[in-house]
C-alpha cells in the first residue's frame, strides 16, 4: 500500500509504493501523486494511489485540494489588516509620510494575509498571492489533504523510506 515517507538526505516528502505483481518497492516525489508507472522489474502497472492518512484513528485518503484561491474581503480583510498594523507599526516616534514610512507600510501590507482557498481555507500573504497569480481568481489550490480529517503531515512526522526501495525514475503508464 502506498505511504508517505521522508528520504534521509532530502527536505521533501515522498511516496513509497510497490508493485502488486512482483512486490518491488519504489519511491517517487510527492509531485507524482496519483500517477501510474510501469514496473522496471515485471512491466506491470504500479500506482501511487491510494495513500491513506498518516494519523492514527483516521481512515481517510490524501487527495489534492481543488478549491479556488480568492482574495479575502470584508470583515476578514479588516481583521487581517488590524492584526498586521497593531503589532508592527510604531508611530510614537513621530513617523511622517516620508519615503521610508511608505516603504514600511508597503512591507507590512505585503506580509498581510490577503488570499484564501475556498475549500481548505489555507491563507496566503499578499506578496505570495501576487507572485503566484492569485489575483485572477481562477488559480486552484495544489495542497494535499486527508479527505477525512483535513490534515497533512510535516516531514519530520514521517518514517524514513525503506532501505530496499528503488528511487529510479520510472516510465509513466499510458493507456493505449
Amino acid at each position: 500500500m502506498p505511504k508517505l515517507v521522508r528520504l534521509k538526505d532530502s527536505d521533501s516528502i515522498s511516496i513509497q509504493y510497490g508493485c502488486y505483481e512482483c512486490n518491488k518497492e519504489f519511491i517517487t516525489s510527492i509531485d507524482n501523486f496519483s500517477k501510474s508507472y510501469v514496473c522496471s522489474r515485471c512491466r506491470a502497472r504500479v500506482n501511487t494511489l491510494p495513500v491513506f492518512c498518516h494519523y492514527e484513528g483516521c481512515y481517510g485518503r490524501y487527495a489534492k485540494c481543488t478549491g479556488v484561491i480568492k482574495r479575502i474581503t470584508g470583515e476578514e480583510r479588516d481583521n487581517e489588516e488590524k492584526k498586521s498594523f497593531d503589532s508592527t507599526l510604531d508611530i510614537s516616534i513621530g513617523a511622517r509620510p516620508t519615503g521610508d514610512f511608505h516603504d514600511d507600510i508597503g512591507d507590512i501590507r505585503s506580509t498581510m494575509m490577503a488570499y484564501k482557498c475556498t475549500n481548505c481555507e489555507v491563507m496566503y500573504s499578499s506578496a505570495s498571492g501576487i507572485s503566484r497569480g492569485f489575483d485572477s481568481g481562477t488559480v486552484r489550490c495544489q495542497r494535499y489533504l486527508c479527505d477525512s480529517c483535513g490534515r497533512f503531515p510535516e516531514r519530520q512526522e514521517l518514517l524514513e523510506a525503506d532501505s530496499g526501495a528503488d528511487n529510479t525514475k520510472l516510465n509513466l503508464f499510458v493507456e493505449k
